[in-house]
Formats: structure tokens, sequence, C-alpha cells
């Protein structure tokens, strides 16, 4: 049956309670909407509701993302609730799960009826905040607040990665990005001044830093005609492109982005392509690449013959 249809009888106001609050809800806070503890019982017996431990319910669409972090003992923070909202992230391997700064006896992501093993811990990363849980009521934590730990537990990379997604979609304003920057320890503002808007993917980000760090002069989300965006242009005459996603996309995109090479040519680029996998795993070669074609470039920018005379 449709969640729709199964959530038919329960009480609008516990609803919308839930809907609110990011699909969680206390035993206390539906009953106080008027649901019974009869009800609540009946609902978690057909699926209405999930009990993820004692005393706690979420909605059955939840992302499994947010019913561990309420199992856990907490809710949900830093790239795993990036995730949830739709942010790109470089690294989502762990749970992360803001906790109360007096939390104690931590429960499994998978078990509710079992506490953390020693070989657990290194699954789950746990953030003593109480401000951002007092603040939260123990629900979902505002986008600010999330990132703010990111921020102090991510590498330069994977922050400058998610706030440039947050900025590009229209998720984080300029005055966002202001008390992200006030609210976070002096060592980390330094990276927040490198974030973004323009960048299109995380794996932009990760390549820009790269240039940046490198000393290349480069531009970001050229127009080099009219109706004709690239992502970089290195010394302005090499265009580098790269892919947002470690996935190869279908035959038509393939032709369609050989055309859009052999114009980039025409026009006197230098068209070089690198993959989701080179700029995270492989920035060595992406930069020796770069390096390398440059050299060429402007040798031949001098007048010089940067390349031995073609064998017939």
């Amino acid at each position: 049956m449709p969640l729709q249809g199964m959530l038919a009888g329960m009480n609008g106001d516990a609803y919308g309670f839930l809907l609110t609050h990011g699909g969680v809800a206390r035993r206390r806070d539906l009953e106080r909407c008027g649901v019974s503890g009869m009800s609540i019982a009946r609902m978690v017996q057909l699926g209405m509701l999930i009990r993820p431990r004692v005393g706690w319910y979420c909605l059955p669409d939840v992302d499994r993302r947010v019913i561990e972090a309420v199992r856990v003992g907490g809710v949900l923070t830093c790239v795993s609730a990036a995730v949830v909202d739709g942010l790109w992230v470089l690294d989502e391997e762990k749970l992360h799960v803001c906790v109360r700064g007096n939390g104690s006896a931590f429960r499994s992501r998978t078990d509710e009826t079992r506490y953390r093993a020693h070989d657990e811990r290194d699954d789950v990363v746990l953030h003593w905040d109480d401000q951002a849980w007092s603040t939260s009521g123990g629900y979902e934590l505002s986008r600010v607040a999330y990132l703010r730990h990111l921020v102090s537990c991510q590498s330069r990379r994977g922050v400058v990665a998610t706030l440039d997604s947050a900025l590009h979609r229209g998720m984080l304003s300029d005055r966002d990005l202001g008390e992200l920057r006030g609210s976070v320890p002096a060592v980390h503002r330094s990276i927040i001044d490198l974030v973004d808007g323009r960048a299109e993917s995380g794996v932009e980000s990760a390549a820009r830093l790269g240039f940046l760090a490198a000393g290349l002069p480069f531009e970001v989300q050229v127009v080099v005609a009219e109706g004709l965006r690239v992502d970089f242009v290195i010394d302005g005459v090499i265009v580098v492109e790269v892919d947002g996603s470690e996935f190869h996309s279908g035959h038509e995109v393939f032709v369609a982005d050989r055309k859009r090479d052999a114009f980039l040519n025409a026009l006197g680029y230098r068209v070089l392509h690198f993959t989701y996998a080179m700029v995270l795993f492989d920035w060595a070669t992406v930069l020796s690449t770069i390096i390398i074609v440059l050299r060429r470039e402007r040798a031949v920018r001098a007048g010089l013959s940067p390349l031995p005379p073609f064998r017939r």
C-alpha cells in the first residue's frame, strides 16, 4: 500500500509534526498530537512507523542514514546530513552523528538492542555539540549547523566541494556563508574563503584547488563562444574539461562532446579531458599533463618549435 494511503488514518497534527521534523518524532511528541500509545504500537506493527530505538519513531520512507543516526542516539550531521540534503560530498564512508555533550551508551547503527562494540566505532563519527543538539531539539540540524561540523571534520578539498555545491544549487546564501565563517574556529576560515559557487560538480572544485596550489593561471566556467561554456581555460589557450561523475555517459553524449571538441580546436584551443577518477585519485598525472602541454603552447607563442619535425 502506498505510504500516503497507509498514513491516511494518522492524526493530521502528528503527521504534520513528523513532516516538519525530518520524518522523526519522539513518542511524547506524537502523544501530545493526540496519538495514543496503542495507536503508535499499531502503526509500527503495520509498517506505518519505524521505531529505531525506544521512544523514537520515523516515517518508513526516511533516509536510512537518518534512521541509523536516531538508533545510535543522536541526529544526522556533517557529510551524512549533506548527502541527505542533496549536496555533493567527497567522502561518505562513515555515518556522522551529532550527540549531546553528556551523551553516553550509544547503540549500534544497525541494531537498537546492542551497544556499539569496539569494532563498530570506526564506522560512526560522533560530533559532540550541546548547542546544535539543543537548538535542534534532537531532530534535524540546520544547514549551517551541520556544515559547521563538516568544515571542522573534512579535508580542505571535501569542504570546498560541498560548500561549492551548496552555493551553486542556491541552498546556501552569501549571508549563510558569512554566518558559517564566523561560527567555525579561526584556523578553518581560510578554507571557506576558497568557496566558489560557479563549480557545477565536486570534481570541478577539486580541480580548481589543484590549479590554485600549482600556481597555474586559469579561469572558471568560461564562455568561449555564444552558447558554449567550458569548465576551465588555462593561460588563455588550454581548455580543461572534467567529468562530473564516475560513470560514463551514453553514445549520444559522447558524439556531442567530440563535435564540441572539434569546434574548440577550430577556435584555437587545446582541449584536454580528465575523468572523475583521475582528478580525485591521480592528480599528479593530470597536473603533469597540463604543464607539459602548457610549456609547448608557450613555446609555439614564442616562435619556437616544441616538437620534432614529422617524418614521412
